[in-house]
């Protein structure tokens, strides 16, 4: 299946000419297109893409790979699609979910061959279009869109052809360090305000007693705060403050032995 896709990769940047999808090279050429990857409200991961500029042409090939911990009892389920991302970046699952140096992987692919304009669809230019919505079987655990070693080795790394032409953007958002979904652990950890550039409140209610850590990651994976909690037993509430930080994404984590639960903070 990899094998395959990588072929077809290369037919895609071939076929901007031979299967007469040049069209839209013009509207194509100057375009990149952007990903990102957000938690639903049921568990669920949310993929959007991001074209910098307007297009309705083709949308040839998307390629990105999801990674998660392999030691969670995580997976990836069904993908749920509807119109017009449903005729045009119709999502599918290449080959079967790979285990490699303690990481779970599974790649993407969608090859496409309607136009947005034959169902009177267009991107505007620096506009989320959501592409679809995979389900997570089990969980919760922390989830990322990743270029690293094994998708580079295995054909994962992310990719976008626009009329055949390669338009690749970034991951972004810093999601790179993941988001959270699946089922909840406990009740909802909350972080009010947010976004905020001072100090928010952190409330949760553990399912039962448990030996709890607090920690806030950056963009690059790096604990720039933590707090141990002890033994929590009982709704606990506590501050972070966020003024000492540069203007960005971070992600709470709150964990223990049976708990693991990570959230979005916006430094504003």
């Amino acid at each position: 299946m990899l094998y395959y896709l990588a072929s077809m990769r290369n037919m895609l940047h071939i076929g901007g000419v031979l299967l007469g999808w040049g069209l839209w090279a013009t509207a194509a050429e100057a375009n990149t297109v952007d990903i990102t990857m957000v938690p639903t409200e049921d568990g669920r991961l949310e993929v959007r893409l991001r074209p910098q500029e307007a297009f309705d042409g083709i949308v040839s090939n998307v390629v990105f790979t999801i990674r998660w911990n392999a030691s969670s009892d995580v997976h990836l389920g069904e993908i749920e699609q509807v119109a017009p991302s449903l005729q045009h970046v119709p999502l599918m699952k290449s080959d079967v979910e790979i285990d490699a140096d303690g990481s779970r992987y599974q790649i993407f692919v969608s090859v496409g061959s309607t136009a947005l304009n034959w169902t009177d669809a267009a991107w505007a230019a620096g506009q989320e279009y959501a592409i679809g919505r995979i389900a997570v079987e089990g969980g919760p655990t922390t989830f990322g869109l990743v270029n690293d070693d094994w998708t580079d080795l295995h054909n994962g790394s992310f990719y976008v052809s626009l009329g055949g032409l390669d338009q690749t953007g970034e991951i972004y958002e810093g999601l790179s360090t993941g988001v959270e979904a699946g089922r909840p652990a406990g009740d909802d950890l909350q972080v009010m305000p947010n976004p905020t550039d001072r100090e928010s409140v952190i409330s949760f209610t553990p399912k039962e007693a448990e030996r709890l850590d607090l920690q806030l990651v950056d963009a690059v994976g790096s604990v720039v705060w933590q707090r141990s909690l002890g033994v929590v037993s009982s709704p606990w509430r506590g501050t972070l403050d966020m003024a000492p930080f540069a203007a960005g994404v971070y992600l709470l984590r709150l964990h223990g032995t049976d708990t693991e639960i990570v959230r979005r903070v916006i430094r504003k």
